[in-house]
């Protein structure tokens, strides 16, 4: 277990231990991040969704994971930690993915400063008020570098700027991390001052990983000769190449050898994703399974954001230091 110590004269268990790191995962969709976290061996508390559908996937991929059909606008962050019966700090790691119609380039008409768009501020406050050791945000990548999107990404540091937390962002590329789809997106990565004052700044983002067999369309699909992927500039690219991002759409297209064309299949979609070919929903719908991919993060993404943090950041020394110094100011 661990030797007894003296804090504040009374006697603590220093917490020797490589206990599984807590997590909540908020706008969690169908479970792309839900399954990462739990590929790299995380302990979710809690996941929070309103979407109804995602949340009934959600419940039957997860069965003992308490998800929270909610409003994250009508949360407060004090709410959360009743929900999951932590304090403020002891928390180690939570997850965000807000909405990103309103900061995508494929929606020039849309609003970044409209109420669903702000959402990335509501989360800010949740995670000003819960404290976790460390969070991550997941967003594309136009909301950091796209003109129409200044006005939000402008509050968005500014708020970041004065909570507590050291903040790096990137634009990491899901093919880097074993999955057979170009989809790039910008993460952002907190942690808590008082780690990185204790323990000197370490590596936000996980490094690129080797590649993965399959990665090209004609290794996932032996039978393609060309695909097209569905995005504005409609090219048709050779079935050599990586896939491009899935959207919600359902407009990648699949050409034969003969020109016959098809669209991809519900377990295609899956595998293009890293979700298991046998993932449960909660009915045959082909619209739950596009919107869901569409939206996600891929859980082999989730799953080396999560390894990183892990076993750079988070690490069973860190952790035993914020536990025991948690300990000694309750004492």
């Amino acid at each position: 277990m661990g030797k007894l110590i003296n804090i504040g004269g009374v006697d603590q268990v220093q917490l020797h231990h490589k206990r599984k790191i807590t997590c909540i995962t908020t706008f969690s969709g169908i479970g792309g991040t839900s399954l990462g976290y739990q590929w790299a061996e995380f302990n979710e508390l809690l996941a929070v969704e309103w979407y109804q559908d995602a949340v009934e996937t959600l419940k039957l991929h997860f069965p003992d994971l308490d998800v929270w059909k909610k409003d994250i606008s009508e949360l407060t962050g004090l709410e959360l930690l009743k929900r999951i019966g932590m304090e403020m700090g002891e928390l180690d790691f939570f997850h965000a993915s807000p909405p990103c119609q309103d900061f995508s380039r494929s929606n020039p008409k849309s609003d970044c400063m409209s109420e669903r768009g702000l959402l990335s501020i509501t989360t800010l406050q949740l995670i000003e008020i819960v404290q976790p050791k460390v969070f991550v945000m997941e967003n594309v990548e136009a909301l950091s570098n796209d003109k129409k999107n200044t006005r939000i990404w402008t509050k968005m540091v500014k708020y970041m700027q004065s909570i507590n937390y050291n903040i790096e962002y990137a634009i990491l590329d899901s093919s880097n991390y074993a999955v057979p789809q170009s989809r790039r997106r910008l993460i952002i990565t907190g942690v808590r001052n008082d780690i990185v004052n204790q323990f000197s700044k370490r590596d936000f983002f996980p490094k690129p990983t080797k590649a993965c067999n399959p990665m090209t369309v004609k290794e996932m699909i032996p039978t393609a000769k060309f695909f097209l992927a569905g995005q504005k500039n409609k090219v048709l690219h050779k079935a050599s190449d990586m896939c491009s991002t899935l959207t919600k759409r359902d407009s990648m297209y699949i050409y034969k050898s003969d020109w016959t064309v098809r669209t991809l299949t519900i377990i295609e979609i899956l595998k293009f994703s890293t979700f298991p070919e046998d993932y449960k929903f909660p009915k045959t719908s082909r619209k739950i399974v596009i919107d869901g991919t569409g939206n996600c993060v891929p859980p082999k993404l989730a799953q080396a954001i999560g390894e990183h943090i892990k076993n750079v950041i988070l690490t069973p020394e860190v952790l035993e230091w914020c536990d025991n110094n948690r300990l000694k100011n309750a004492a």
